[in-house]
């Protein structure tokens, strides 16, 4: 009896040790994700800041604001798992395209909206500059792509983890396509003007993303960022 009274003692000591394990690596996860939450508000702030002169009906503390509130959108689609605070962006984007369609350019029941984001959780380490970038590109095209004549739109979102292949390493692919009248003019992608573009730019730059974007067919605009080690967690 006492042989095994000294065994459970020694398993409660070890299940309490691992539980405290799970808690600082918990806590260490809350406070990357916070140091990466801020590092993204302080980068809203300063590209606006920038732009005041150069683009100032679209500078005001509104568009700030309702950017921090897509991040804290995102902090209802959190989730530990194995001992990663992972993200569900198939569910954010969800949220969004819920939140932007009710204040679109044309009316809510011409668009078709399509989420093809996986379903799979993310790192949060990278699942929440994704989120800052499909902020900015959905709120674009809701308010921005459609013809106001058309009574056919579609919107569709993608994210996925591609394999890596003999060419090119494993990496998150994010596209936004949408049957819209398209960008007008010439934009350089890689040296936009527009604040929402240059968001997404910095964004990319921060993360090492290559961004693409194609106007032949409405517009799509992808970001392709090289996985390191944070892939998807099934």
């Amino acid at each position: 009896m006492a042989v095994q009274m000294h065994a459970t003692e020694e398993r409660a000591d070890d299940d309490l040790q691992e539980q405290l394990e799970s808690q600082d690596e918990l806590i260490r996860s809350m406070y990357r994700h916070n140091t990466t939450t801020l590092g993204l508000i302080s980068d809203y702030i300063s590209i606006q800041e920038s732009r005041v002169f150069a683009e100032p009906e679209k500078s005001e503390p509104s568009e700030t604001i309702e950017r921090v509130e897509s991040l804290s959108m995102l902090e209802e689609c959190l989730h530990f798992y194995a001992n990663t605070l992972c993200a569900d962006l198939h569910k954010f984007a969800d949220m969004l395209i819920s939140r932007f369609i009710r204040c679109s350019s044309v009316r809510p029941e011409t668009i078709t909206t399509i989420n093809r984001v996986s379903s799979d959780l993310v790192p949060v380490e990278i699942a929440s500059p994704i989120a800052v970038v499909m902020h900015e590109l959905l709120k674009n095209s809701f308010q921005h792509a459609f013809d106001l004549s058309s009574t056919a739109n579609y919107l569709q979102l993608d994210f996925n983890l591609t394999e890596a292949t003999h060419s090119s390493p494993a990496s998150y692919q994010l596209t936004v396509m949408d049957s819209g009248i398209g960008i007008p003019g010439i934009i350089d992608i890689n040296n936009p003007e527009t604040t929402g573009l240059v968001i997404v730019k910095s964004i990319a730059d921060r993360i090492g993303g290559q961004l693409h974007l194609d106007t032949s067919h409405g517009t799509v605009i992808s970001l392709k960022v090289p996985v390191s080690d944070t892939p998807l967690i099934g």
